[in-house]
């Protein structure tokens, strides 16, 4: 019985330590921050999807590509590219 409470107490505690993923929305602005404000609106935006995929948050109209947050990755870090580099930006994801 003690077993199967500490086992139960485990998974809550992980739970409750895990990455939880912001909203599009919040990856959207934050990922902005990186962007010249005149290429902000039409920025494309990669980000992380309820089960951590990295996913097409924002199809983009410019050259701009913006990086989201990483939630599994401890601290903060955006970025934000010219949009002919992402062939090579991908390799390194």
């Amino acid at each position: 019985m003690k077993t199967s409470y500490a086992f139960l107490a485990l998974i809550f505690i992980t739970h409750l330590l895990s990455a939880q993923v912001p909203s599009a929305e919040s990856q959207i602005k934050s990922a902005m921050l990186a962007a010249p404000a005149a290429l902000r609106d039409g920025a494309m935006v990669y980000g992380y999807n309820d089960k951590g995929d990295f996913i097409v948050l924002r199809k983009g109209t410019n050259e701009m590509v913006c990086l989201a947050d990483n939630p599994n990755v401890t601290g903060f870090s955006v970025s934000c590219y010219q949009k002919d580099l992402d062939p090579f930006m991908a390799r390194g994801r």
